[in-house]
Order: C-alpha cells, then structure tokens, then sequence
C-alpha cells in the first residue's frame, strides 16, 4: 500500500484536484489522506470523501493556537462558510507557526500588515506529515499551507507534485525553484516554457493539462447549443455574445498596479451599444459569483446568465467570449469560442491569453465593436495551443503511480 497525502484549498484548487481524487480513492493499492482547507472541505462532505481539517490538527498542548484562533477571529459569524472551530485552528495554528518561525513581536508586526496573506505553515506541514509519513504529497500552486506542505516535503525528503491550474505567474517565482516539489503538472507548453526559462529543469515540468476542465470533452455541443439560443429566442443567424464579467478592484492585491473599479460597467455599456446598433447581436451577460447582478430590465437583445446557468451552457451558445482574466476564456478556448481579453484590467497580466496566442487583445473600448466583427468574419478556431481536453486527469493519475512505482 502507498500513501497519498494531498493539502488544498477551495475554490479553483480543490476543483483541479477532485477528478484525480475521485480516481485515486478507487486504486485499491493507495491510502489518501487529504487535509482540506477553508472551503475544500465543504466540497468533499458533498462528495462524502474523508477529509481532515485544521481541527483535528489540535492536540491537547495547543492552547495557546486555539486562544489566538479566537482572538484574531472574534465571534463566530453567523453565516460563515467555514465552521467556526476549523477558522478558529486554521487561524491559531497558522499565526502560532509564525511566532515560533519569527518570534512574536516579528509575528505581531507581519500579520498586522498582511494579515493572513502572511501565512506560511511550515511548522505545522512538517509535523502533520512527520505523523503521517506519506509516500508522495500533493497540492495545487497556492501560497501558504500548500506552498508550505511542498517544501515541508522536500526538507523530509519526500517526493511531492505540485499542480498548476492555470498560468503560475505570480507563483512562477518558486515554482521555477529545482528544490520545490518533485514534479510539476501544467496546464500547457507555454506555462511550461516560463518555468523552464526561469531555471526550473524541463524534465521535472510535465504539461498535463488541469483536470477541472476535462468535463468539457463530453459535452454535447450542437444539443446543447441549440437548446441555449432557443431559450434566449435567438436564431442560427443571430451572434451571441458572452460578456464573463468580473470584479476589479481599485488596487491589484498582489502587484499593487491601480485599477478602475468602474471598468466591468464601462464594458457592458459599451458591449450594449455594440448589440444595440445592430439586429444581428444579443448580447449574454455572465457577472462573477462577487459581483451585484446588474439591473438589464428594458434593454434589448441583452440577456442576463446568472449562477442557475451553468457556464457550459452559456459557452456553448456563444459566437464570440469577452473576458479580463476568468478563467472562462480558458474554457472557451477548449470550446474553439473566439475570445477577446480586455487588456485594460488590472489582472491582464494575470491571464494572458493573447500572448498564448487563443485571444484578440483590446487595449481601447471603442476598439472592442471593431474586433468583434472581424473575429466573427474569421471564424478560425483554436487549435494546438492546448493540450486536448479530457486527458488530463488520466495525465496526473499516470505521473503519481509512476512516482510511487505502481
């Protein structure tokens, strides 16, 4: 028997691990154990997949992190998406690790500055997998606890794989690292080649693509598709649309770069006036799960595609995708979707799809019409800059029992 142990977090993250999870519980030679953070765990109890939290990290002798839990934390919110007493250890823990790597008033002065983007557990990594004495550690490319379990397994010599959802631009700077995790999984040959150029050994960098969107291959497009333009009453002849809104903030979290917090409404005004000023347009609105749905009552041939859709759906329908740096464009460019990214966002940098070569730049909004329409005369899919969908999970799978000699 081989044991796994993976550490992640929620969001995008547990996403891309959950095929691979699905696949691995059902080898009847391998053990996981799986430590899942802030709102992952909510999506394995779903899944009824054995988990562990920060909680039952707890030992009789941390006291002092459960106090610090409570007191960075304050009372319990009532409608708080993480259970009071995992926040209350992920939060006592974490800060305790910092004490004991930097001294208290070090500690004090970090997180009042960074508050708990100054998490880094590295402590609480190599205790919990000193316990666990795993044969291979996984995660995906975020900071912190999964940051820190990777290089807790390389300081006890434990060959780990870390997988990269999307671009790694910003983790690029140690990632890029020999000494950080065994093997790195990709999304593409141009993810790869940023952290090969950055010194990172190509043999240790495999593209594999990331599983989250391998569902995608199995989608029935045509049906689909038909079934989407007939419930927005919109004929073969007609072009859908599909503006992937996101929020933007007025100061980038990481770079600092300002931003325009009025940017995602300029869009639309614009993408309205586009759709207005001919009867070949409608236009598909798709707001981000943070962002306040906008009001489109009595504006024609604009539609709204709110978190009851599933995005596949939309996708399927649509002529042309807009987006800053969703990951949507992601999927669209698996679905061959003409794609535009919106270079005037703060996260441009962040997903940078024209320089993959599967957008159209827009650097002006009264460029945006004019790009559109050429877009939608050239009718070239992508193709070849991915690697194919719905092979990545078995892509994964393949390089974890390699590594575990299975």
């Amino acid at each position: 028997m081989k044991k796994i142990v993976i550490v992640t977090y929620g969001g995008g993250h547990i996403n891309m691990l959950l095929p691979i999870i699905r696949q691995l519980t059902n080898e009847s030679d391998i053990i996981l154990c799986i430590l899942a953070l802030t709102t992952a765990g909510k999506v394995l109890e779903r899944e009824g997949i054995e988990h562990l939290g920060f909680r039952d990290l707890l030992v009789g002798s941390d006291d002092e992190a459960v106090e610090n839990g409570i007191r960075l934390l304050g009372p319990e919110a009532e409608f708080s998406p993480v259970g009071y007493d995992e926040s209350v250890a992920y939060m006592g823990l974490s800060y305790l690790d910092m004490e004991t790597r930097l001294g208290k008033i070090a500690a004090k002065e970090l997180f009042q500055d960074k508050g708990r983007q100054a998490f880094y557990q590295l402590t609480v990594m190599e205790k919990f997998l000193t316990h666990q004495q795993p044969d291979l550690v996984i995660a995906t490319n975020s900071p912190r606890c999964e940051k820190a379990a990777l290089d807790a397994a390389g300081n006890l010599n434990i060959p780990s794989i870390c997988l990269v959802d999307l671009f790694a631009l910003q983790e690029s700077e140690w990632i890029c690292k020999n000494s950080y995790a065994s093997k790195v999984c990709v999304l593409s040959k141009y993810v790869k080649n940023i952290l090969v150029e950055k010194g990172r050994r190509a043999g240790d960098v495999v593209v594999t693509g990331n599983p989250a969107f391998d569902p995608l291959s199995t989608l029935d497009r045509k049906v689909l598709r038909q079934q989407t333009r007939e419930k927005l009453g919109c004929s073969e002849y007609e072009r859908i649309i599909l503006w992937a809104s996101s929020v933007e903030p007025a100061i980038h979290p990481f770079t600092n770069r300002k931003g325009d917090i009025t940017l995602p409404e300029r869009v639309r005004d614009e993408l309205v006036r586009i759709t207005n000023s001919s009867s070949k347009y409608r236009l598909v609105i798709r707001p981000h799960p943070s962002e306040q749905v906008p009001k489109l009552s009595g504006r024609k041939n604009v539609f709204l595609s709110t978190q009851e859709q599933s995005i596949e759906e939309v996708l399927t329908a649509a002529d042309v995708v807009i987006v800053f740096a969703s990951t949507v464009g992601i999927q669209a460019a698996y679905l061959e979707k003409p794609l535009i990214n919106v270079r005037l966002s703060v996260f441009a940098d962040d997903a940078p799809y024209d320089e993959m070569g599967l957008s159209a730049p827009v650097y002006k909004l009264e460029e945006l019409g004019g790009v559109i329409d050429s877009l939608l005369k050239q009718k070239k899919p992508i193709s070849g800059l991915l690697p194919p969908v719905g092979q990545a999970t078995q892509k994964v799978v393949k390089e974890i029992k390699c590594m575990l000699g299975l």
